[in-house]
């Protein structure tokens, strides 16, 4: 992943809006409010990528954070070697990147050489990834938005795990929990557009509330005018 990469992707956008979904979990953005905005002024971005966000027995890490796109637009990207968090994960490397530019936006978030292991389950991965664009089309006021999330060489428990990557929402129960592989949220309103991605997410909830853990998670939402 580089930037020439992710700017391609930016472009590429424009062609793929007829890919969005309903949304199958409220957004943490908020459509009315932002459709109003959006619907009086210029374009607004929202932009966040992140590679681990981890809540183990209520303590949180996060790992290759972007933080929250200015809503002007712009880029943030971070690369991490080596990351881990002690006793529970490690990667080889961590990439996330958010970025606008011409009424389109893109977040992207990737995991590297994955070791998890949470709640007696271990959980491996050569890559996890997410991506999620929205943008505002030409000659039109209807926004959209797309995403795209795969798992490469998955393995849990000692088991290889089938992931389709055409395939959103996918569900793989443990013993104690399970694990969410490319789920999507979206939203789109007259002005407003968004998505969220998740290449996985691991639920740990014996005893409950245990461990939830967040790889490769990219979210984009956009206003237009």
């Amino acid at each position: 992943m580089n930037r020439l990469f992710a700017v391609a992707v930016l472009g590429a956008l424009i062609a793929c809006g007829d890919s969005t979904e309903s949304p199958l979990a409220p957004s943490s953005a908020t459509p009315n409010d932002a459709g109003i905005n959006g619907a009086g002024g210029g374009v607004v971005y929202t932009g966040h990528g992140i590679a681990v966000d981890a809540t183990i027995q209520g303590s949180n890490t996060k790992l290759c954070d972007t933080g929250m796109l200015p809503r002007a637009g712009g880029r943030i990207e971070n690369k991490v070697a080596g990351s881990s968090i002690a006793g529970v994960l490690s990667a080889s490397s961590l990439y996330c990147i958010t970025m606008s530019m011409d009424k389109k936006g893109i977040s992207e978030a990737t995991v590297f050489g994955l070791s998890l292991n949470v709640g007696g389950n271990t959980i491996l991965a050569d890559k996890v990834h997410s991506m999620a664009g929205a943008f505002c089309p030409p000659n039109t006021k209807v926004p959209a938005s797309t995403g795209s999330a795969f798992v490469q060489n998955l393995r849990i428990n000692g088991k290889v795990a089938s992931v389709k990557v055409s395939t959103a929402n996918q569900k793989f129960d443990l013993p104690n929990g399970f694990v969410m592989f490319n789920e999507h949220s979206s939203f789109a309103t007259p002005y407003h557009a968004g998505r969220t991605v998740t290449g996985v997410r691991v639920v740990i909830n014996k005893p409950e509330g245990t461990a939830v853990v967040i790889l490769a998670r990219a979210q984009t939402h956009i206003d237009c005018p």
